[in-house]
């Protein structure tokens, strides 16, 4: 167990749970945005509608006390009764009348009223809507009008009537009993029915008649919009921590070392430019330089008790950067000072080549083969300790001052490929492909083997038990976790085999610099983790 290792202390982080929104935040903008817009636009074009209202009070008249023997009672139920007979054929006839409906159908003005009793009170509220402010105030106060004129009418003609009745039973009483009490009663509901009748009034008057209105009540975009938005951006949220739970992909740091089942041994971020050259010499980036430098530095401390001489870099599937992380990685061994051999194991679809800005010939399959010396199928690669940065005279780094320093540069030499062979497995796993790794740890301080993808096909397989250590190379946000788990898998199914850790390549800038800078000092297979504040 590596002395060095310290478990960190867990702790709750916020950013863990807001991340599947910071890893959509553009869907969720363009959600919410499209959201707002769509429904701004919408209610901003339909018709502006207005409202126009007034009241009515209903209370008991003389008509009323003369219909109900002096009775002046009112109560809810009959307010309510009279909001209902507003809606009658003969309101809606005379208010057509009024304002000139030329509908076929009067009765379909009752489309734009609204009538309803006030609770507890003896008022009736009206309120008519129209796309002009001005009509729909004409309407409001042409319905209260008609309401009241149809009461009043109504009223009168149930005064006529009950006087009618009313004379009509005095007639059948014998005029020979003129002193009796019921002749006497019906001639006086007569002349009380007579006086009133001729009476003005009714029993419901209209209260603060409608005026315009120039504010439209309907639609209103702006509320209509920011409504929307909240619903967007609460389903957009959900949406986004459902596909997150959904996502296949290992989105964080955090996941490649759980899938992985591996200590992360550094992040690499993402640049422009990852394997930059100048005058044919190949050089870092400038911001992968210190964390390159950090990765050889965890390397070397993941396994204190052994020698790390031959170093396999491997990957689920191929785009995940492998290839260049291992350029990356000679260079910083180089600039340490280190004898650097690059083996390119990956006889399928060789690039360090391209990388190293060297010519791709005789190399590994002819040598394990024997049709050509060691010595001469390793080619020397031309580099650089300058960054770009540096090489503009913006850095700190130069020839001279490493000399001073007494640093002395080591070197790269690159054995290529060559020519593809029938059966890779066969040739990577044989007993010449062992020896040739031995040559190599006697002639250099550190082998750097590249390999074709491991769920791909099989040829790093018998590599991962010949190699020293492996190093697993995935991407945030490309990596599948089934493909993290068959790594996992293959790897701990060989009893021989020693995985270091998961380099993550490619890392954004806000992963980098959100507080996910770590440093494996564990043993194989362990998480055990040192922060660097």
């Amino acid at each position: 167990m590596n002395q060095f290792a310290q478990t960190a202390t867990p702790s709750i982080d916020l950013r863990q749970y807001l991340r599947p929104i910071w890893a959509r935040r553009w869907w969720i903008l363009l959600v919410v945005a499209a959201t707002t817009a769509a429904t701004y636009l919408y209610f901003d074009q339909k018709p502006r509608q207005y409202s126009a209202s007034t009241s009515i009070f209903i209370q008991t008249s003389e008509l009323d006390q003369a219909l109900n023997q002096g009775s002046a009672y009112t109560d809810d139920r009959t307010t309510a009764n009279q909001a209902s007979l507003l809606m009658t054929s003969v309101v809606a006839e005379q208010v057509a009348r009024e304002v000139g409906y030329k509908g076929a159908n009067p009765r379909a003005l009752f489309g734009q009223l609204t009538a309803a009793p006030r609770g507890g009170q003896d008022f009736i509220d009206l309120s008519v809507t129209d796309t002009d402010p001005r009509t729909a105030a004409r309407l409001a106060n042409a319905f209260a009008r008609a309401f009241i004129k149809s009461r009043s009418d109504e009223l009168r003609a149930k005064v006529v009537r009950a006087r009618t009745a009313a004379q009509r039973e005095l007639e059948t009483i014998p005029r020979t009993d003129l002193t009796s009490t019921t002749r006497e009663s019906l001639q006086s509901r007569i002349r009380q029915l007579q006086a009133v009748e001729s009476l003005p009034s009714g029993n419901a008057e209209q209260i603060d008649p409608a005026v315009p209105n120039p504010v439209a009540f309907t639609p209103k975009p702006f509320r209509n919009a920011l409504f929307a938005a909240v619903l967007a951006l609460v389903f957009a949220v959900s949406a986004a921590f459902g596909l997150n739970r959904f996502d296949r992909r290992l989105r964080t740091l955090d996941d490649l070392e759980t899938a992985f089942e591996l200590p992360l041994l550094a992040a690499l971020p993402r640049v422009a430019e990852p394997a930059p050259a100048i005058d044919d010499e190949v050089t870092l980036a400038p911001r992968l330089r210190e964390v390159c430098r950090s990765l050889r530095t965890n390397i070397e401390l993941s396994a204190l008790d052994q020698r790390l001489q031959t170093l396999l870099v491997i990957s689920a599937v191929s785009g995940e950067g492998k290839s260049t992380v291992i350029r990356n990685l000679a260079i910083v061994y180089a600039e340490a000072g280190s004898r650097v051999a690059v083996v390119e194991a990956d006889v399928r679809r060789p690039t360090l080549a391209r990388l190293f800005k060297i010519d791709s010939g005789a190399g590994l399959t002819e040598v394990i083969s024997g049709r050509l010396a060691l010595e001469e199928a390793l080619q020397p690669v031309d580099w650089t300790r300058f960054g770009q940065d540096e090489a503009n005279g913006s850095g700190s780094v130069s020839d001279e001052d490493a000399i001073d320093r007494g640093v002395v540069d080591g070197e790269i030499r690159l054995l290529t490929s060559g020519p593809e062979p029938p059966n890779p497995p066969v040739l990577l796993g044989s007993e010449r492909m062992r020896r040739l790794l031995d040559e190599l740890r006697d002639q250099f301080d550190i082998v750097l083997i590249d390999s074709a993808p491991l769920l791909v096909v099989s040829d790093a397989v018998p590599l991962i038990a010949l190699a020293d250590g492996t190093i697993v190379v995935a991407r945030v946000g490309e990596t599948l976790r089934e493909a993290a788990k068959r790594v996992g898998d293959v790897l701990s199914r060989i009893p021989s085999g020693n995985p270091l850790g998961v380099v993550a390549n490619q890392v954004a800038a806000s992963e980098v610099a959100g507080g996910y800078h770590y440093y494996s000092y564990a043993a194989p297979n362990k998480s055990r983790l040192l922060r660097r504040g």
